[in-house]
C-alpha cells in the first residue's frame, strides 16, 4: 500500500499536511508512513486504543486539531461514544474545566461521523456540571450510566477523580495509561514519574506504557520517548 493509500484509508481522505509532504518530499512520507504504520499496529494496545489515548493526551493539553483527527480516526476503526466520553473525563482530572470543555469538539466530529447527529456546542460554559448535563441532553440514545455516575458525584461534592478513574466503558488500567500520557507529552518529568508509579500500582504494564510511548511520538515528538523510557525497565 502507498503511503498515499494508508493515510487515506486511516483519515477517510488524503490530509493536506500528507499531501504537502509527499509533494515536496515523497520519501520522506513513505519513512514516516512505515514508522507510524509500525507504531499502530496492534501489540499490548489496540490501534482503537492507541488513536483515543492520543485524542485524550491532546485534549488534556489543549490541542484541539489532532485531538479531533485522532477521534475520527478512532471512530472509523469502531471507536464508541460512551468510551470516548470516558477518555475525556480523564483528560479533565488533567486538565481541568478547559480540557473537557475543549473535547466537546471532538466529541461532536464523533457524533456527526458515526451517527450523522449534529451536536450544538455553545460559545460558553458556566461548569463542568453544564458540560456533561449538555452531553446527556444531545445524546438521548446512548447509555450515559457513567456519565451520570460522575454527575451525580459532582452535584453531591464527591471526590470525582476517583469516580473518573473507576471501570466504566473503559477499564482503570487503560485511564492510566491516558493520564501518564497527558504528562509525558508536556515534559513533566517529576509529575510523570509520579502518575507511572500510580499507574502501575493500578495494573499498568510496562509492555502498556511502551506501546504508549511508541505512537505519543507522533503528536509531540521523539523527545517524549526519552521522558517515558527513563522510568521503565529494559529487557
Amino acid at each position: 500500500m502507498s503511503a498515499i493509500d494508508y493515510f487515506k484509508e486511516v483519515y477517510g481522505q488524503v490530509p493536506n499536511w500528507v499531501q504537502v509532504m509527499h509533494d515536496y518530499n515523497p520519501k520522506m512520507l513513505e519513512y514516516y508512513t512505515q514508522f507510524r504504520s509500525e507504531a499502530f499496529k496492534t501489540d499490548v494496545l489496540t490501534d482503537v486504543e492507541k488513536d483515543v489515548l492520543i485524542a485524550a493526551v491532546n485534549a488534556g493539553k489543549l490541542y484541539d486539531r489532532t485531538m479531533v483527527a485522532h477521534t475520527e480516526a478512532g471512530t472509523i476503526k469502531g471507536l464508541t461514544f460512551e468510551e470516548l466520553v470516558e477518555y475525556f473525563l480523564v483528560s479533565y482530572v488533567y486538565g481541568g474545566f478547559k480540557s473537557l470543555e475543549i473535547s466537546l469538539k471532538a466529541i461532536a466530529a464523533h457524533l456527526q461521523l458515526a451517527d450523522g447527529i449534529k451536536f450544538e456546542i455553545k460559545p460558553t460554559y458556566q461548569s463542568v456540571e453544564e458540560i456533561l448535563e449538555e452531553i446527556i441532553k444531545q445524546t438521548p440514545t446512548k447509555n450515559h450510566s457513567f456519565l451520570q455516575k460522575v454527575l451525580n458525584g459532582l452535584n453531591e461534592g464527591e471526590l470525582v477523580r476517583d469516580l473518573i478513574f473507576e471501570k466504566g466503558f473503559v477499564t482503570k488500567e487503560k485511564k492510566y495509561v491516558a493520564y501518564v500520557g497527558m504528562y509525558i507529552t508536556e515534559m513533566r518529568g517529576k509529575d510523570a514519574e509520579q502518575a507511572i508509579v500510580e499507574a502501575k500500582a493500578n495494573g499498568v504494564t510496562d509492555a502498556e506504557l511502551v506501546d504508549l510511548g511508541f505512537v505519543i511520538i507522533f503528536t509531540a515528538g521523539i523527545p517524549t520517548w526519552f521522558e517515558l523510557s527513563d522510568h521503565l525497565d529494559t529487557k
